[in-house]
């Protein structure tokens, strides 16, 4: 072996094997150190040789290293990890290859590249091991830099984030409050000389407000937040009634028409990156709605070979190559594992389609169940904005809305309140959640709830749990709760939904979207709860016969007509005593058939009248109203059935 100096131990033939191997492994200016195997217990394995480079490396003579065990390199800098590896490798006398931080002489540590391979003597039979160490010193400093100077790249980067974020945040609070200032500006009738200065002052807050909307969003992205999330199930009818109600109003009030349709044949619901998928939208349709003075905007889903086409249509001009939104839309589509194909319409407009991964999703026809080009003709044909309503008036459906509003910004509240009693509804504010809780679970059901996810005292996921256990408890209907956050999507968002929130809105909510809230009622989030459980009623009531069944759901028919409309005789007279005993008698009976729907039906309309609040429980019979009628059909399916 070429100038290895190493004791008698080695023999001729054992040398001319190590010979071999060095120039099967060993590259130029290796150190090579040979140790004897023995039984690997310390002062085994024990260095009977090695050439002048492993000197040089370790800044021992080989006096000093003879003898040893390699365990002389080491400290407590070296990875356990490592070492174990090394270990178990010698014990199995296998080769191994590896990078391990040593220690020389003098104190200073190194790191080597090493390959260990085990040899046998021919003459001896003894096992040795020989390695070959290169010193890869510098490249593993230039590594250890580059890695610290990209961590401190990227918490400079998500410092800038948050900074960003914050400036944003503390422009929408203001900017939200002029924006509802000059909506309600707007509802007033203003003469013909204001009306063209307020609309003009709207459009340019508003396009301010998606300005400032959009920049926490470059800034996390450029932090490094566009690395794709985990795939999560998403119902394609929630998804789109959430885009309806994020976009129809201002589409609306932009002259335009705005439709959200799916193409028969897709699945529920698919697994996917859900708030990477809600920006994506966000961010065509937002471009859209820039582009597109007359006409419409139409979103489509549609499915291809394990692909969900997204595509949103749009009646407005040629879409510009380059800009923040069309920038946003390309890294935002990027995460997803997609890209955004751009195309120009020969009857004017574009097109904007992605092809998103969705395993398993069939191709369906190209079509959805509304064409998207009558939705942009039907659009084409709406007259430019009429001037505004007059305010709603006291006596209209909103007034007899009940509004919670629970925000821990007094600006907030207050823009709120106005905005609200502008629409006729009646409002409650309050500035914590624990004063939340009292008043929704201790006064008559409010039809909408608006609550700031950061509440103080008790914060909104906690609040609205303590509402859903309440609703739960005492058998009411599942309260309307949007909570009100700095994104509508992200960790707040997704953990204000989880806790029991309907939807999250992004601050501030306009006025636009408290129209559609409330034009929605309380059944917006109500779940669909089937009128009758058979199976749970036959096993209660020990029938095995559907024809039984069928002839207790007749008795119970007979007699609900009746109640019903003894039960608004006696709200339109208010009269309490009459109304609470029809409420007592129809209770029993819906308990009796399992009518659980019916059952939580009943709960408002009892409080409305235990309470004297009269209006609100002739508001609650119409909910009483479309259960009675789910049940009347599901008896006479059940009935026919038999």
């Amino acid at each position: 072996m070429s100038k290895l100096i190493a004791e008698s131990a080695i023999s001729p033939r054992l040398r001319h094997r190590l010979a071999e191997i060095e120039t099967l492994v060993a590259q130029d200016g290796d150190g090579i150190m040979v140790c004897e195997a023995g039984d690997l217990a310390p002062p085994y394995p024990r260095i009977v040789g090695a050439n002048d480079e492993q000197c040089r490396l370790t800044g021992y003579p080989l006096a000093a290293m003879l003898g040893q065990s390699p365990r002389l390199f080491q400290s407590e800098d070296t990875s356990p990890e490592t070492r174990a590896e090394i270990r178990s490798a010698l014990a199995n006398r296998r080769k191994i290859r590896t990078e391990i931080l040593n220690r020389a002489r003098d104190g200073e540590r190194y790191w080597v590249d090493m390959d260990i391979v085990p040899v046998i003597d021919p003459d001896s039979g003894q096992l040795f091991f020989v390695s070959f160490q290169r010193d890869i010193t510098r490249r593993r400093r230039l590594e250890e830099e580059r890695i610290e100077a990209l961590a401190r790249a990227e918490r400079a980067m998500a410092g800038r984030a948050d900074f960003i974020g914050a400036v944003s945040r503390e422009i929408s609070r203001p900017l939200g409050a002029i924006l509802a200032g000059l909506e309600l500006l707007e509802r007033q009738q203003p003469g013909p000389e204001q009306r063209p200065l307020i609309a003009g002052a709207l459009r340019a807050v508003r396009s301010l407000g998606d300005f400032v909307d959009w920049l926490p969003d470059i800034a996390r992205m450029d932090a490094g937040a566009s690395i794709s999330g985990a795939a999560t199930p998403l119902s394609l009818d929630d998804f789109l009634d959430d885009i309806r109600l994020q976009f129809s109003g201002e589409a609306s009030r932009r002259g335009l028409h705005f439709e959200a349709t799916r193409s028969d044949g897709l699945p529920f619901a698919i697994d996917i990156d859900i708030p990477h998928l809600r920006q994506l939208v966000t961010c065509l349709i937002e471009q859209a709605l820039r582009e597109t003075d007359q006409g419409g905007i139409a979103l489509t889903l549609e499915g291809g070979d394990d692909l969900l086409w997204l595509s949103v249509h749009d009646s407005g001009a040629a879409a510009p190559a380059d800009g923040l939104l069309p920038d946003l839309a390309e890294r935002l589509a990027a995460t997803l594992g997609a890209v955004v194909e751009t195309e120009a319409l020969e009857s004017g407009g574009s097109t904007r389609r992605v092809a998103l991964p969705a395993p398993g999703v069939a191709a369906t026809h190209r079509r959805p169940a509304v064409e998207w080009r009558h939705a942009l003709r039907a659009g084409a044909q709406v007259e430019p904005i009429a001037p505004p309503p007059p305010p709603a008036a006291t006596g209209g459906p909103v007034a007899r809305l009940r509004v919670l509003v629970a925000s821990a910004d007094a600006d907030e509240r207050a823009t709120l309140a106005r905005q609200l009693q502008a629409l006729g509804a009646r409002v409650d504010i309050v500035a914590n959640g624990a004063q939340a809780l009292i008043l929704a679970t201790s006064e008559t059901p409010y039809d909408l709830v608006l609550a700031d996810f950061d509440l103080p005292v008790v914060s909104g996921a906690d609040f609205v749990r303590g509402l859903r256990t309440h609703e739960e408890a005492h058998g009411l209907p599942r309260g309307h709760v949007v909570g009100m956050a700095e994104q509508a999507q992200g960790p707040a968002s997704d953990e204000a939904r989880t806790a029991g929130m309907d939807r999250v809105m992004a601050r501030p909510v306009s006025l636009g979207q408290l129209v559609d809230l409330l034009s929605g009622g309380d059944d917006d989030g109500a779940p669909a709860l089937p009128p009758i459980d058979v199976p749970g009623l036959k096993a209660r009531l020990d029938l095995a016969d559907d024809l039984d069944l069928a002839a207790v759901l007749a008795v119970f028919a007979e007699t609900l007509d009746q109640l019903e409309a003894d039960l608004a005789a006696a709200v339109d007279v208010r009269d309490a005593d009459r109304a609470l005993d029809i409420l007592h008698v129809l209770a029993g009976q819906a308990k009796d058939i399992e009518a659980r729907p019916l059952l939580s039906a009943l709960g408002p309309c009892r409080l409305a009248i235990g309470n004297g609040d009269w209006l609100f429980a002739t508001r609650t019979l119409e909910r009483l109203a479309t259960e009675t009628a789910r049940l009347r059909q599901a008896m006479d399916a059940i009935l026919e059935a038999a």
